[in-house]
C-alpha cells in the first residue's frame, strides 16, 4: 500500500510506497513457528494441482480477463458442504481418493472465498466512500475468516484421526502439525478481535479522507488499535504486537530488535545524504511534476515499460503481456479512489491484479514501474494462501529494484533534459524510503511499547521520533503520520520500505549489466520459501544491517546525482 498522496511534506512531491495484498498462513495456532524458509516445501493443492510438490513451478493461471472475474458474495454454507466428506473420512475412515477429491474441494472453496475479498478490497479501493461497497467489504471479510475457521476445523479433525497417512500426499508433516494442533477456541477469538480491527481500519480511512483531519479523533482511534492488537499479540502466544508483526505477518528473520542497527544506519549515513541533495533537486523537479509535455495516462505509461522492459531483459517481457492483454490493472486517474497502491493476488485465478491511485504527474511511472515488481514476482511463484507467508523486504526489493533498473533509461523515457532531473528526484525518494521507513518502525515500536498508552502519549512519541531525523523543522510534521496508512491499516511494515531500499540503491550504484544479474535473481527468488537475506546473498549484494557496506551503498549514490 502506499502512503497518501499528501503524505510526507519532506518529499519532492508526492511519493508513492506500496505493499502486497496476499493472505498467508490463515491460521489459528498460537505460538507455532512459521514454515522453514529456504527448502523445498509442497504447494497446497488447488486449482495449482499440477505445479504442487514442484517448488517454484509456475502457477496454473485461469487465462481470464479482469472483466470476467465479477464479484459474487461467497455462500458461507459451501464451506459447511465441502467440510462433511473430510469429517466423515476423520471418523469412519476412507481411501486416498476420498480425501483428494475431499482436500481440493475444501482448498478451493477457501480460495474463492478469499478471492472473492480480494476482488471487493479492490473496488472499495476504487471509491471508498461508497457505503454499501464498504460494508460489503467488511461482510467478505467475516466470511472469510469462517471459511478459514471451518476449513481448519475439518482438516484437523482428519490431523487427528487414523487417516492421517492420507494428507502426506499434498502436505508436509509440519503442515500436518499445524492441521493438529489447530485451537478453535483461539481462533473464534482472533476473528472477533480481527473484525473489531477492520472496522476501526475503516474508520480510519473515512477520517483520513476529511478535509482537514480531525487530528484528536485520529489519535483516539489509534490508541483503541494499539490496544486490540495488543490483545492479538497476546491470543497467539507473542509478548509484543512488534515480535507477532515481524514473526508472523510479515516473515522476517530478524527481530524489532535487529531493526534498530537500520535506524542508526538512516540516520548516519543516508540522512546527511538526503540533507545534502534534496534542496538541489527539489526545485528542477517541482518544474516537471505537472509538465503537461510529459503525458502520464495509463497508455503512456505501459507503452514506456513495453519500449524498456525488452532492453533490460527479455524475461520481463512475458508478464508484461499477460498483464496488459488480460488488463490486470486499475490505474487510470479518478477522484474517487483510495490513496493507495498495491498489488493484489486473486487465488482462485492465480493472477496478479495492480491498483493505483495515480497523482497526474511523473511519479506515476515509478509507481507502476514499483508495482511490476510485485506483479513478476506473483506472477511466477503465486501464492499459498494457507502457509505461504512472504517476506515483505524481499517483496519490496523486488519492487523497488525494478525501480532503480529503469533508472538509466529515463532519458529514453522523459527526453534528454527531462530525463536526469527526474531520476535525481526518483533517487531522493528512495532515500526517503529509508529515512520514513526507519523512523515509522522507530515510532511504532515505541508507541506498542508504552505502557500506558494516551492519544497525547502518542503525539510526543511521534514528535521525539521525527526530530531525530529531522522533521520537525517544517510546519505541520506533527500530522504527518497521521497520513500514513501502513500505521493504520500495517503495522510494522514500513521498515520494508528502508531493508529494500538499501540495496535497491546498490543496485542502482552498480553496472547495468551487473544490476540486472543481481536482480534477476533476487525477482526469481520466491519470497514465501526464502528471507530476503538468502536473496541478497545469492544475489552477490549486502547486508542491510552492515553499516560499513550502508556507507559504501550512501557514497556510491552520492556520485551518481546530476545537478
Amino acid at each position: 500500500m502506499q502512503a497518501g498522496k499528501q503524505t510526507g511534506k519532506r518529499r519532492l512531491q508526492a511519493f508513492m510506497l506500496c505493499g502486497v495484498l496476499v493472505f498467508g498462513l490463515m491460521t489459528g495456532c498460537a505460538g507455532m513457528p512459521l514454515r522453514e524458509k529456504g527448502g523445498n516445501t509442497p504447494l497446497t493443492a488447488n486449482l495449482r494441482a499440477d505445479a504442487a510438490g514442484v517448488q517454484d513451478a509456475m502457477p496454473v493461471r485461469a487465462d481470464l480477463d479482469s472483466s470476467q472475474m465479477e464479484y459474487v458474495r461467497f455462500d458461507a454454507s459451501r464451506m459447511d458442504t465441502v467440510a462433511q466428506p473430510l469429517l466423515d473420512i476423520a471418523q469412519n475412515g476412507g481411501s486416498q481418493e476420498d480425501f483428494d477429491a475431499a482436500d481440493t474441494a475444501i482448498s478451493d472453496a477457501l480460495y474463492d472465498a478469499a478471492t472473492m475479498y480480494a476482488l471487493i478490497e479492490i473496488r472499495y479501493s476504487q471509491n471508498p466512500a461508497d457505503e454499501e461497497v464498504a460494508q460489503e467489504a467488511l461482510t467478505a471479510s467475516d466470511i472469510l475468516q469462517e471459511a478459514n475457521g471451518v476449513y481448519w476445523s475439518a482438516m484437523k479433525a482428519v490431523a487427528r484421526s487414523g487417516s492421517k497417512q492420507r494428507m502426506e500426499n499434498h502436505y508436509t508433516l509440519a503442515e500436518i502439525e499445524y492441521f493438529y494442533r489447530y485451537d478453535e477456541t483461539a481462533d473464534d477469538t482472533v476473528q472477533e478481535l480481527t473484525a473489531k480491527q477492520d472496522e476501526l481500519v475503516q474508520q480510519y480511512y473515512t477520517l483520513s479522507a476529511a478535509e482537514p483531519i480531525d487530528a484528536d479523533a485520529v489519535r483516539e482511534l489509534y490508541v483503541q488499535l494499539v490496544e486490540l492488537r495488543r490483545q492479538i499479540a497476546a491470543q497467539q502466544g507473542y509478548d509484543s504486537y512488534a515480535a507477532y508483526a515481524y514473526e508472523a505477518l510479515y516473515a522476517r528473520d530478524y527481530s524489532p530488535e535487529d531493526a534498530q542497527r537500520l535506524w542508526a544506519a538512516a540516520k548516519e549515513n543516508f540522512l546527511p545524504l538526503l540533507e545534502a541533495h534534496r534542496s538541489g533537486v527539489a526545485p528542477r523537479a517541482s518544474k516537471l511534476y505537472y509538465d503537461s509535455s510529459i503525458p502520464v495516462d495509463a497508455d503512456s505509461i505501459l507503452a514506456a515499460m513495453s519500449e524498456v522492459l525488452p532492453q533490460i531483459s527479455p524475461r520481463l517481457m512475458e508478464p508484461y503481456t499477460y498483464l496488459t492483454q488480460h488488463h490486470l490493472y486499475d490505474i487510470a486517474l479518478s477522484d474517487e479512489k483510495m490513496d493507495a497502491g498495491y498489488t493484489s493476488y486473486l487465488y482462485s485465478y492465480n493472477e496478479p491484479f495492480i491498483f493505483n491511485d495515480p497523482t497526474g504527474s511523473f511519479y506515476d511511472y515509478t509507481t507502476i514501474f514499483h508495482e511490476y515488481g510485485h506483479f513478476v514476482s506473483m506472477y511466477r511463484h503465486g501464492s499459498d494462501l494457507l502457509f505461504g507467508v512472504s517476506d515483505n523486504d524481499l517483496c519490496e526489493l523486488q519492487s523497488q529494484g525494478m525501480e532503480a533498473l529503469f533508472l538509466p533509461y529515463y532519458e529514453q523515457i522523459f527526453g534528454e533534459a527531462d530525463g536526469p532531473v527526474i531520476r535525481d528526484s526518483v533517487v531522493i525518494n528512495l532515500l526517503y524510503s529509508i529515512i520514513e521507513g526507519a523512523m515509522y518502525d522507530e515510532f511504532q515500536q515505541k508507541v506498542f511499547a508504552e505502557p500506558n498508552l494516551t492519544p497525547d502519549r502518542v503525539q510526543e512519541i511521534y514528535n521525539e521520533v521525527a526530530a531525530e531525523y529531522g522533521y520537525d523543522r517544517e510546519e505541520g510534521y506533527e500530522t504527518d503520520w497521521m497520513s500514513i496508512p501502513h500505521t493504520f491499516d500495517d503495522p510494522f511494515y514500513y521498515i520494508s520500505y528502508a531493508a529494500s531500499a538499501v540495496p535497491a540503491l546498490e543496485l542502482y550504484g552498480m553496472p547495468q549489466s551487473d544490476a540486472v544479474a543481481a536482480y534477476m535473481i533476487v525477482s526469481d527468488t520466491n519470497p514465501e520459501e526464502y528471507y530476503c537475506s538468502q536473496a541478497l546473498n545469492k544475489a552477490g549484494l549486502s547486508d542491510v544491517f552492515d553499516n560499513a557496506a550502508c556507507a559504501r551503498i550512501a557514497a556510491a549514490t552520492d556520485a551518481k546525482f546530476t545537478y
